[in-house]
């Protein structure tokens, strides 16, 4: 029977066959189950933290070779040495 068929499922007697649509839900909902617990695995888990990492060494190296030369980032990172420390 196709999910778009309008013909109801019924007993001998007339009446309408619970039980066979229960089942059906049933089955529908451990594949929807299955596929959650599909969606969560590890490897996903794994693509997650690979794309995590790439969008961290992106980000470095914009700030690290995109920033201009005395720029605000170079300046605040390439301070001068401190002359007390040096004594």
């Amino acid at each position: 029977m196709a999910a778009q068929d309008n013909e109801v499922n019924r007993h001998a007697d007339g009446s309408i066959d619970f039980d066979f649509y229960r089942a059906r839900s049933a089955a529908l909902r451990r594949q929807a189950m299955r596929d959650a617990r599909l969606m969560c695995s590890p490897s996903s888990g794994l693509f997650t933290a690979a794309g995590a990492f790439t969008v961290l060494l992106i980000v470095f190296y914009l700030v690290a070779f995109m920033t201009p030369v005395g720029g605000p980032i170079s300046q605040a990172v390439a301070r001068p040495p401190n002359e007390a420390l040096l004594r």
